[in-house]
């Protein structure tokens, strides 16, 4: 599939090369699966591996996120689940969320690969209240300019206004990037991990013996 459409392509400087995803594999690897006698298990064959994704996907949050990702994907043909942490008992965790709206992401237009592991950068637009905006970092950031958000398709009203969160991949680490109007309401967060946390979600679901399997 192209991975620009025709106004984007008038924007993409000449030298940059025209990537394609190869949806007839992934389609080819979906409808194999259906019909396999064991169906795509998350088990990689590592016993500790298989164990920590055990406990991870026994919290229900992670486990429903992974179920909402593969039913947006039936829905919008693809999705896209992020790993992040969360504080609980002021002890920061692992967790796994799916975007709402797969529009909503803007990912490496040149990444190729499936699982999303060759993208360097990334971003996730999010609308927030003003009134969440000035609980979470103050008055002052609750009166941006429009003007100053960024150059994004979205349709806003004048009681919210876009957060984006920024990922990019540099020097082997995610650098993350909070911005708000024309400003960054946080510090740079940098990860210890070699690819953006953010798992594009492609898939099929079909029913065996009245079971639905993706």
């Amino acid at each position: 599939g192209e991975q620009y459409d025709t106004a984007d392509d008038s924007l993409v400087s000449p030298q940059r090369v025209r990537q394609t995803v190869n949806i007839i594999s992934n389609t080819v690897n979906s409808v194999v699966n259906a019909y396999s006698e064991y169906p795509y298990s998350w088990y990689t064959g590592d016993n500790e591996l298989d164990q920590v994704a055990d406990e991870f996907l026994k919290k229900s949050a992670n486990s429903r996120a992974t179920d909402d990702a593969l039913l947006n994907s039936v829905s919008f043909g693809t999705a896209y689940l992020v790993m992040g942490t969360e504080l609980q008992q002021g002890v920061s965790v692992p967790t796994l969320y799916s975007v709402p709206n797969p529009n909503d992401v803007l990912f490496d237009p040149d990444s190729t690969a499936i699982d999303g592991s060759d993208a360097t950068e990334a971003a996730i637009v999010e609308l927030k209240s003003i009134n969440w905006i000035k609980q979470k970092y103050g008055e002052e950031w609750a009166h941006g300019s429009r003007t100053e958000a960024a150059d994004i398709s979205m349709d806003y009203d004048s009681n919210h206004l876009p957060l984006i969160t920024y990922y990019v991949l540099k020097d082997g680490q995610v650098h993350v990037y909070k911005i708000l109007c024309s400003g960054m309401p946080e510090d740079e967060q940098i990860l210890a991990i070699d690819r953006l946390p953010i798992v594009p979600v492609y898939g099929e679901k079909t029913y065996s013996q009245n079971r639905p399997i993706y």
